[in-house]
């Protein structure tokens, strides 16, 4: 999934998510935000960090929060983003909902 996320590699993404949290809702959005790197990043923000937009997009309609916090820096995917200057990243990401 992490690899995907950072290829931007849709169908990859979408697969590993299938495999991961099959059936989605809440419990798998949920096991989706908590599923980290060893840095501590979760999927979405590793593609955010990425300019990954169509794995952003899939995530979020996944269920993944745009609120969740990369553990060690407390960052957003949002805040995330914007330090490894990915501006396009930075407005998909604020026209989902994120602050």
């Amino acid at each position: 999934l992490f690899r995907a996320c950072k290829n931007n590699d849709l169908s990859a993404a979408t697969d590993a998510i299938n495999k991961l949290a099959p059936g989605g809702g809440a419990e798998a959005a949920l096991k989706l935000d908590s599923l980290c790197d060893g840095s501590g990043r979760n999927a979405l923000m590793i593609a955010a960090i990425h300019g990954a937009l169509d794995v952003i997009r899939m995530l979020v309609s996944k269920g993944m929060s745009l609120d969740a916090r990369h553990l060690p820096s407390a960052a957003s995917p949002l805040h995330l983003a914007a330090a490894a200057g990915q501006r396009e990243a930075c407005l998909v990401l604020l026209d989902l909902g994120a602050d």
